[in-house]
């Protein structure tokens, strides 16, 4: 569990390496943990990171269905 706000600036941090060290693997589990607890900007960060292949495989799929959450 957590808190969808706590997770997704976790996620910001390890994008940008803010305070940790950078680790976009780490930050895509983040954000996709915000994302599972409702954080509409976090559904929007992981179908980006899908996109652009940020800390995950690239997949346009999970990229559409996930604009249509956010």
């Amino acid at each position: 569990m957590g808190n969808a706000i706590s997770h997704h600036s976790l996620g910001n941090m390890y994008i940008r390496g803010q305070y940790v060290e950078k680790d976009l693997k780490k930050a895509f589990v983040y954000y996709e943990k915000s994302a599972d607890l409702g954080n509409a900007i976090a559904h929007y960060d992981v179908g980006c990171a899908y996109f652009k292949g940020i800390g995950i495989k690239q997949n346009f799929k999970k990229t559409f269905e996930l604009s249509l959450l956010s």
